[in-house]
C-alpha cells in the first residue's frame, strides 16, 4: 500500500516537472492557456486515480472502453472522418451517381475598412 502511494507521488512529481519544462519551452504565449487546460485536465485524473482504484470505478472505466458500444462508434467516427465529402452526400441520396455536375462552391473575401 505504502509503495503504490510512494509511485503515485513519484508520478505526480514527474508529471508537475514535465509541465514545468513544456511551458517555458514553448515559444508562443497564446497556446500557454490551452496547454495549462489539457494539463490541467491530465492532472485531476493522476490525482483520482487512487480513489478509483479503492471504489473499483477504474474497473468500471476500463469496461466501458472494451465494451462493443465503443468500439462501434470508434468505428462510425472513423468512417465519417474517412472522406467529409461521402457523409454530405449519403444525406442527399446522390452516392455514385455517373454523369451528375458536382456543386462548386466559391467564396469571397470581404474586406472591412474602418
Amino acid at each position: 500500500m505504502f509503495q503504490y502511494l510512494y509511485d503515485w507521488m513519484q508520478s505526480i512529481a514527474y508529471f508537475m516537472i514535465l509541465i514545468t519544462i513544456l511551458m517555458h519551452v514553448i515559444p508562443n504565449q497564446g497556446y500557454q492557456k490551452y496547454i495549462r487546460f489539457f494539463t490541467g485536465a491530465l492532472l485531476v485524473i493522476l490525482l483520482l486515480t487512487p480513489v478509483w482504484k479503492l471504489t473499483g470505478m477504474g474497473e468500471d472505466i476500463r469496461k466501458i472502453y472494451e465494451g462493443s458500444d465503443y468500439e462501434e462508434a470508434v468505428e462510425r467516427i472513423e468512417e465519417a472522418g474517412a472522406d467529409p465529402g461521402d457523409i454530405g452526400q449519403q444525406r442527399t441520396g446522390e452516392v455514385g451517381k455517373a454523369g451528375e455536375e458536382e456543386t462548386e462552391i466559391k467564396v469571397e473575401e470581404i474586406q472591412i475598412g474602418r
